[in-house]
């Protein structure tokens, strides 16, 4: 597996220029550091875990260990219900088939295991209780292992809310400033911005102190082609950190990850067409050539066919010539006078 150091310098925006033009990678490209601590948010009520598939996790080249969390934090958004059900078999059968996989005690949010009374709100609850699960984790153990990074991973979303409605967003969160910012990946990008803007505290990431940030990466992900964020990093250059002598503002932090991702989703969406444009090419030399063949394949059947029917033609003409060449000479042998006596 890649060094720390090594994938710093390839995939992570280590100084400031870089927040703003960051080094974009391809996707493929993309292996955590040893001894990383991957979280892995769930993208379905029924989701279990991640699957050792993914890339990330089959590039794996020892057995991973993953913790299930089952409870919620105690502050929790709403009044969430428990419902009862065997949770237990269905870990179980995620293990058999994931066994590069081994569980350890409680790390990938299990959704599906609260209801909520339905209201206005009661979708972003229940989204914000399943954020501050994974969240409390991530607090756990950036303090229980120093020597390890802690990653997240944040898609884009297709649709990246405009500065103003992330600024609405920020200070109040409600039907209203919400109206917009309804997906997961937009409400995990509010978070990351509320967090490097003035109302730093009403983001999760708040709750953080400097040496644990340090340890927290997330890795910004966009049609096949990503670049990693480190918070140390980030708190390091705003001002009102541990740095008295940090160069941006919290408002011009903000800006720069605007334009740090609206770069990514570009570059992403340039070789997404490059690369349709290309497959299309290919497909059209594929069709062409297979046309090509095609006609050849006809003419070559063709000339196979018109040489058969000349080959029995010509066959045909020499047993005719052969019985022509005999037949006179049988008449005559049959036709001959006797000799008179």
């Amino acid at each position: 597996m890649i060094l720390l150091r090594n994938f710093n310098r390839r995939f992570t925006v280590i100084r400031l220029p870089q927040f703003g033009n960051p080094m974009i990678a391809d996707i493929n490209a993309l292996e955590l550091p040893r001894g990383s601590i991957y979280h892995y948010l769930p993208s379905d009520v029924s989701e279990i875990g991640p699957s050792q598939t993914l890339p990330i996790l089959n590039r794996a080249e020892k057995l991973m260990q993953i913790n299930h969390n089952l409870h919620l934090p105690q502050e929790v958004n709403g009044r969430p219900i428990a419902i009862p059900q065997n949770i237990e078999k269905e870990i179980l059968i995620y293990h058999r088939m994931n066994r590069k996989i081994r569980r350890m005690r409680e790390e990938t949010v299990v959704p599906g295991l609260f209801r909520y009374s339905e209201t206005q709100m009661s979708w972003y609850d229940r989204w914000a209780n399943i954020y501050a699960t994974m969240i409390s984790r991530l607090q756990y153990d950036t303090k229980k292992f120093s020597n390890r990074q802690n990653y997240i991973f944040l898609e884009l979303p297709n649709v990246v809310p405009p500065i103003a409605q992330m600024i609405r967003a920020e200070r109040t969160r409600n039907v209203s400033t919400l109206k917009n910012i309804r997906s997961d990946e937009q409400l995990r990008l509010l978070d990351l911005w509320t967090w490097l803007g003035p109302n730093r505290d009403a983001s999760q990431f708040g709750k953080f102190d400097v040496e644990q940030l340090k340890r927290i990466n997330i890795v910004i992900t966009y049609k096949g082609k990503f670049f990693n964020l480190n918070l140390g990093e980030l708190d390091f250059w705003r001002q009102g950190g541990p740095n008295p002598q940090a160069p941006v503002n919290p408002l011009q932090m903000q800006r720069r990850l605007y334009v740090t991702i609206t770069r990514l989703a570009k570059e992403a969406t340039a070789a997404e067409a490059t690369a349709r444009k290309q497959e299309l090419a290919d497909k059209a030399i594929a069709d062409s050539k297979a046309a090509t063949d095609g006609v050849l394949d006809k003419r070559m059947s063709s000339s196979a066919q018109r040489l058969t029917r000349l080959r029995r033609t010509r066959l045909t003409w020499l047993l005719v010539r052969e019985m022509n060449l005999r037949t006179p000479l049988s008449s005559m042998t049959a036709q001959k006078p006797s000799k008179k006596k």
